[in-house]
């Protein structure tokens, strides 16, 4: 669910509602909004040069907005993909 690995702590980074007012004191719907985290691990096995690493630590998660009927109005997932991963060894092979 929303990404999340099984087996894998999670953490809530923030909670927010948002309580707008629109033209004539309309209010529409609140919106929350939560974004969350976990940590992930990236093999840095083939790498070589400035780090003697064999793994990294990165972040990953996202930020989802629900209104007040738990409806899904915006989603927006924050991963490491694999050419992010190649990214970060080609980081470190110097």
């Amino acid at each position: 669910m929303l990404g999340i690995p099984e087996n894998r702590d999670f953490r809530v980074l923030s909670v927010a509602t948002n309580l707008r007012e629109g033209d004539k004191g309309w209010r529409p719907h609140a919106e929350t909004i939560l974004q969350y985290a976990w940590e992930s691990r990236i093999d840095l096995s083939g790498a070589t040069g400035i780090t003697a690493l064999r793994e990294a630590v990165v972040h990953e998660g996202g930020t989802i907005a629900i209104d007040e009927n738990v409806n899904v109005l915006f989603w927006k997932p924050q991963w490491w993909d694999d050419e992010r991963v190649e990214e970060a060894r080609g980081t470190c092979r110097g």
